[in-house]
């Protein structure tokens, strides 16, 4: 459930890349976002915490191997989740 702080910063998500991930939020402002990669066997491979000033957070995939991996965005009480296929 999110809670009317958090509406405005709903992200939508955009693979740029077979390598790179951004996300990219709504009339964000100066706040703070979790971000958490695992991967399908459920380890966490990466984990951020950024301040979202511009409305974009990038990830890398350097380091990690190709597959199917969960992007947990977390801010304030709200969270949402994407999958990412990352290829080599």
């Amino acid at each position: 459930m999110s809670h009317p702080a958090d509406e405005n910063l709903k992200p939508y998500f955009v693979t740029s890349s077979a390598r790179s991930f951004q996300i990219h939020f709504f009339n964000a402002s100066t706040r703070i976002a979790g971000i958490r990669l695992i991967d399908m066997s459920g380890k966490t491979q990466q984990t951020k915490t950024v301040e979202v000033n511009d409305g974009t957070v990038s990830l890398d995939g350097e380091g990690l191997s190709s597959g199917m991996y969960l992007v947990l965005v977390s801010t304030g009480s709200s969270s949402w989740v994407e999958q990412w296929a990352l290829s080599r």
